[in-house]
């Protein structure tokens, strides 16, 4: 679990969490299921915009260890986030 300094850093660095997370959610959810091509609609729904809840499916439908599973969806947001951006140009 990170402690609040680890997350006000990762948010500096254009990480999501938390409530911000979960309202983009529905922004997200087509490039998750593009990215994550074993997911279903279902999957998503359930998913609900939940890291955690995010990092188990991963977990389940990849059979990759935890800590790879957050790294995975690091590395999807700082992506979404890019591309966001970059559609406002």
């Amino acid at each position: 679990m990170m402690n609040q300094n680890q997350m006000n850093q990762n948010q500096m660095s254009g990480q999501v969490y938390g409530s911000e997370f979960i309202q983009q959610w529905d922004q997200f959810k087509g490039e998750a299921k593009w990215h994550w091509d074993k997911f279903t609609d279902d999957t998503l729904t359930e998913i609900e915009g939940s890291r955690e809840r995010l990092a188990t499916k991963i977990q389940e439908y990849y059979g990759i260890a935890r800590e790879d599973a957050h790294r995975q969806i690091e590395a999807f947001e700082m992506r979404c986030k890019k591309r966001c951006r970059n559609d406002f140009v």
